[in-house]
């Protein structure tokens, strides 16, 4: 199990999309609390990524972060992160698609960082041609 995907919906209002599966054990706080953040991890947080991908773990154990204005957890050293309201939820087999309206965002870090990428079963680096 990995983090989901997030892609952009919508741009009036801003919305992104994730999907998650009904039997997640996470998914019900963020449900309750009605609000996330989502963390754009850079190239080197590889273990960022699979602590958090880890079921039955604090996910959170010596993770540095910071919040948001509305209080939502900010990872140190991601590319970026957009701050979400819920905006909706819908019923998708053994998984539900959840659609968050963007409220704030940081300033993107492309500049600084390549992003980190999980594709066919491995952490790959995207690096831009010189």
């Amino acid at each position: 199990m990995h983090l989901p995907i997030v892609l952009r919906v919508s741009t009036e209002p801003p919305l992104v999309s994730f999907s998650v599966m009904k039997t997640s054990t996470t998914y019900p706080r963020i449900r309750e609390a009605g609000k996330f953040a989502v963390n754009v991890l850079s190239h080197h947080q590889d273990t960022v990524s699979s602590q958090f991908a880890r079921k039955g773990s604090d996910k959170w154990a010596g993770i540095h972060w910071s919040e948001t204005q509305a209080g939502n957890p900010v990872i140190e050293e991601t590319l970026m992160w957009l701050d979400c309201d819920i905006w909706a939820e819908h019923d998708a087999g053994d998984h539900l698609i959840i659609l968050g309206k963007v409220n704030e965002m940081s300033p993107p870090g492309w500049h600084i960082h390549e992003p980190l990428l999980y594709f066919k079963g491995k952490y790959r680096y995207l690096r831009a041609e010189e």
